[in-house]
């Protein structure tokens, strides 16, 4: 698209006849607008069924876990303790180990620091 995009807006400086590099332009925004769309209805599904799948969990600081999760998919036990304002390390522990055992998250066998990293893999798969 590079091309035509270019040849477009030369001729724009050749001629002073814009239509064509205009209609090419709005066909370019509206073909990213479409796939934006579903991207983003593809992450509010993602979100619903993940509650949806957790909704029988009894725990206060499952949903501000599921928020992290869509705000830093890739992320440490103490980032996701510290954003769940959560001081019991074991609570954090078994929301993740809880996710982990649903193959949502998954352990990425990387330590950043002393503490290892996880990913959201539902999330970045989506993102690719």
């Amino acid at each position: 698209h590079r091309d035509e995009y270019l040849s477009s807006l030369h001729n724009v400086d050749k001629t002073g006849r814009y239509e064509h590099w205009l209609n090419f332009f709005l066909q370019c925004v509206g073909k990213q607008l479409n796939e934006t769309q579903e991207l983003v209805e593809s992450i509010y599904g993602l979100y619903d069924a993940t509650k949806s799948r957790f909704r029988l969990t009894k725990s206060p600081y499952l949903l501000p876990f599921i928020d992290f999760l869509f705000l830093s998919p890739i992320f440490t036990l103490p980032q996701a303790q510290t954003a769940l304002g959560s001081k019991a390390y074991l609570t954090t522990n078994r929301l993740v180990k809880l996710f982990q055992d649903a193959n949502i998250i998954r352990d990425l066998k990387i330590r950043r620091g002393r503490a290892k990293l996880y990913a959201f893999t539902p999330l970045i798969n989506i993102l690719k």
